[in-house]
């Protein structure tokens, strides 16, 4: 079958630019030079003619296009890993992420760096100093020849691999234009292997035309590669080594940018708790629960990775007349990232198993192109049996960042940002404020009891057409409460920006009137100042809904009242357990109690 490929790939190349137009750029390796620290290798073991091998750190020329590159483009080339190296656990070392082609502009600076991260395609993009990058879905296995292909379509990239689309993903652009080429390498981070036709469009190709360029047995062959999926490390937290007495009540702390979740993950009727910090090795954790805002500690929720490779969280609560529950996300991080997802739970109490991927209609299309919207909240709204959704829409004016467009990550000083900056001499934050609309779709069944939704919908500010909006440095969380047959529409934005509002659903419409206090008061939240989720459960089982709010520094914060303007704020806590405290901690030894042994007193430095 390899020499059958073998022997047809000639025919395919030799076709290219009767079907894809003359590249900007195309090494073939045909003119028996190879770059410093390589050496070319013969047709018998190549894809077309001769090859390149990289076999340690290797000097190729830059290279000029031969006009230069603005707009979309495609990258494309065939490539066989020796092995993939692997120096550090994020994939960045001297040596990796191996470079397949990086592109450069006029000042010799290289905004653009196709590579292979962990295993997967990537394609880096820097834009007036912010990197970003965009991933592959599929692992690429060592020894095989492999075509690999990046297009730039808009504000997308969609990868390919061996001629088959495997995933679309948003990334920013650079600033063109682009006018050279080095294959194989940018700094010391050669390629370890074998490369050939590296190629360089000045405009998207099609898939029709991707898949052109490999052999149908190759195509074929994708299908075998193992699909990306989070390595999960055992124990639930590790490195924690101080621990609390099993007795010992503390606060639960689920980790920077937390998303928290009640199920009843043990069983009907419970409220187990699901949470998942975002950064610096988060993962998923199951917190059984003991008692209404109490918890045991957590344990890796290793159902969501291992074999069904669910997408990134936030997740969302399906209930099922059985008392048992399904998930729904957005595809973050999955080939569907633009979809609505269903997670169907097959399994028991207690060892739940999910499903990978059931696309959900919305207006008839995915989620992101029907809503452009965050989706905040999946309850039934209206009242009629089946669940809506309650989505956020950003209409930012200027950044959030002082120093527009550079942020604060780039590594660089910055005028308006850093130690002792950001703010102007009378208190007001440089950066600016965005706004906000909130709206909903409606939850339907289609001719066979399939779960759908309909077109956004809006939710107006009093009896005008007025959108109900918000302007904050952060766009709110949103969800729909009821107390005593009233409905409520519950924002919160950052810890000092917490507002219910009375709403009623008028057909296909939603009216609010005047904001109000939640908390008793008008109290500020203590314990977490940047919500990410926001959940709505009946706790106590009293008839009177708990409200849990997860997110920056990673506490849980439960709401409790039977009124707005009447709630209050605790902290959910678990008994014994890892030692954890929230982020940007700032520990110190000291004698606190005087009985001659050193405690451990911690501040937090985000004040």
């Amino acid at each position: 079958m390899r020499s059958h490929w073998l022997l047809i790939l000639p025919i395919c190349l030799c076709t290219l630019a009767a079907e894809t137009g003359v590249p900007l750029f195309q090494r073939s390796f045909e003119d028996g030079e190879a770059p410093k620290g390589a050496e070319q290798r013969e047709a018998t073991d190549g894809v077309a003619g001769k090859y390149v091998r990289y076999g340690d750190v290797a000097y190729p020329p830059r290279l000029p296009l031969a006009k230069e590159l603005a707009g979309d483009y495609t990258l494309a080339v065939w490539l066989r890993a020796k092995e993939w190296l692997e120096e550090t656990p994020s994939g960045f070392g001297k040596r990796v992420p191996p470079t397949l082609m990086a592109l450069y502009d006029a000042e010799d600076f290289t905004p653009i760096v196709f590579r292979v991260c962990q295993r997967r395609l990537q394609l880096a993009v820097n834009h007036k100093g912010q990197w970003g990058a965009a991933s592959g879905w599929h692992e690429l296995p060592e020894g095989k020849w492999i075509h690999a292909a990046a297009v730039r379509r808009g504000g997308e990239i969609v990868f390919y691999v061996n001629g088959v689309r495997e995933i679309t993903v948003s990334l920013h652009r650079c600033v063109q234009p682009l006018v050279a080429v080095r294959v194989g390498n940018v700094a010391s981070r050669t390629f370890f292997g074998d490369l050939d036709e590296a190629t360089v469009w000045d405009r998207p190709l099609a898939d029709a035309e991707v898949a052109a360029l490999v052999p149908a047995a190759k195509r074929a062959e994708m299908a075998t590669f193992d699909s990306h999926s989070r390595r999960l490390p055992d124990p639930a937290y590790p490195g924690r080594e101080l621990r609390v007495a099993k007795a010992a009540s503390s606060p639960l702390v689920a980790g920077l940018s937390a998303h928290s979740l009640a199920l009843p993950w043990f069983g009907a009727g419970r409220n187990d708790l699901l949470s998942w910090g975002l950064n610096f090795n988060g993962h998923p954790a199951i917190h059984r629960e003991l008692s209404p805002g109490k918890y045991a500690p957590g344990t890796p929720a290793t159902e969501l990775a291992a074999g069904a490779k669910l997408p990134h969280p936030p997740y969302y609560r399906l209930p099922r007349s059985d008392g048992g529950f399904d998930l729904l996300s957005t595809g973050k991080g999955t080939p569907h990232g633009d979809q609505l997802l269903r997670h169907r739970n097959t399994g028991k109490p207690g060892a739940p198993t999910f499903t990978a991927m059931d696309p959900i209609l919305c207006d008839g299309t995915g989620f992101r192109a029907a809503y452009h919207a965050y989706l905040t909240a999946v309850q039934d709204v209206d009242r009629d049996g089946t669940v809506d959704l309650l989505m956020v829409r950003g209409h930012k004016g200027a950044p959030y960042s002082p120093d527009s467009p550079k942020g604060f990550w780039g590594g660089e000083v910055l005028p308006n940002s850093g130690k002792g900056k950001g703010y102007s001499v009378n208190g007001q934050w440089l950066g600016y404020e965005g706004r906000y609309i909130v709206v909903w779709a409606r939850g339907e069944r289609d001719d066979k009891s399939r779960l759908t939704f309909g077109k956004p919908l809006m939710i107006y500010q009093g009896e005008t057409e007025f959108p109900l909006q918000w302007k904050g440095y952060s766009a709110p969380r949103a969800v729909w409460v009821t107390i005593a047959g009233k409905s409520w529409l519950v924002l919160v934005g950052n810890m000092d920006q917490m507002l219910a509002v009375p709403a009623t659903v008028e057909g296909d419409v939603i009216r609010c009137g005047a904001a109000q206090p939640l908390l008793a008061g008008g109290a500020q939240l203590r314990y977490v100042y940047h919500p990410h989720a926001i959940d709505v459960r009946d706790l106590d089982q009293d008839g009177q809904p708990e409200l849990l709010i997860s997110g920056n520094p990673g506490s849980l914060s439960i709401l409790r009242g039977k009124r707005i303007g009447g709630f209050r704020e605790e902290r959910a806590m678990q008994l014994g357990g890892a030692l954890a405290m929230q982020t940007l901690i700032v520990p110190c030894r000291v004698d606190w109690d005087g009985d001659g042994i050193q405690d451990l007193v911690a501040g937090d430095a985000s004040g």
